[in-house]
């Protein structure tokens, strides 16, 4: 049986301490046709270096290529460019998938072809170096949320150093409605079928010269657009926040 081809495109800058777990996080997924093309986009580390080490064992196809206009969306916009699968799974350097996460929504997706871009659930981990009032920090995470719009979480908790939330999004007949309500989630907790992909980057939905929320901009506009949205219950994310890096 032929397998629909992902292509998983994460632009990078600056992110050899976090490249090589959300590399592996894909380069593990039960999803066996995935090919994975990271951005670099003017870092100052050595990130192209630490994202050929970590892809040298990925069996599938993949490349890094230097972005060089300034921009997370500029490198978004090179990736797609380059890219040649069924399916699309925006990553951000920082994030990670869940085993069988591109599995569960390809699967959804081949499965109802009206729909265009599938969606999950996803988990908020919140880096706290300094981890002495975990009351206080779940406080600080959970009104991070609530500035998001995303207010369907189910519990928070804490570990050494990291406070996490775990944020159930639901199924919706109204998704449109839904995002203009000021609801959110993180692009890599998306997977989008190309035909969308092709549309969006035509118009170019990632902007360039958006300075924030183009995630927001992204989905919002496909919505409006008229793309479908499945919800995809087991599809899961980890979306991580850290000192000193820039989402």
């Amino acid at each position: 049986m032929t397998r629909r081809l992902v292509s998983v495109i994460v632009p990078c800058r600056n992110g050899a301490a976090t490249l090589p777990e959300t590399l592996a996080s894909v380069i593990d997924q039960s999803w066996p046709a995935v090919e994975i093309i990271v951005v670099e986009n003017n870092s100052t580390d050595d990130s192209a270096a630490v994202a050929r080490a970590a892809l040298a064992r990925h069996r599938g196809p993949w490349q890094v290529i230097v972005s060089a206009a300034p921009g997370q969306n500029a490198a978004r916009e090179a990736g797609f460019s380059q890219c040649s699968g069924d399916y699309v799974q925006w990553l951000d350097a920082d994030d990670t998938l869940g085993s069988d996460k591109i599995e569960r929504q390809v699967l959804a997706l081949d499965s109802s072809p009206d729909d265009d871009i599938a969606h999950g659930d996803w988990v908020w981990e919140q880096t706290v170096p300094n981890l002495r009032a975990p009351a206080g920090a779940r406080l600080n995470l959970v009104i991070h949320a609530i500035a998001y719009g995303t207010r369907e979480w189910r519990r928070c908790q804490h570990r050494e150093h990291v406070v996490s939330c775990t944020f159930v999004t639901g199924p919706t007949t109204d998704y449109l409605l839904r995002l203009l309500a000021d609801w959110w989630a993180p692009p890599h907790a998306y997977l989008v079928r190309r035909r969308a992909a092709e549309w969006l980057q035509e118009i170019r939905a990632w902007n360039p010269q958006m300075p924030c929320a183009t995630d927001r901009e992204y989905f919002t506009t496909a919505a409006l657009h008229g793309f479908r949205f499945l919800h995809v219950p087991g599809a899961n994310v980890v979306y991580s926040t850290r000192p000193n890096i820039d989402k």
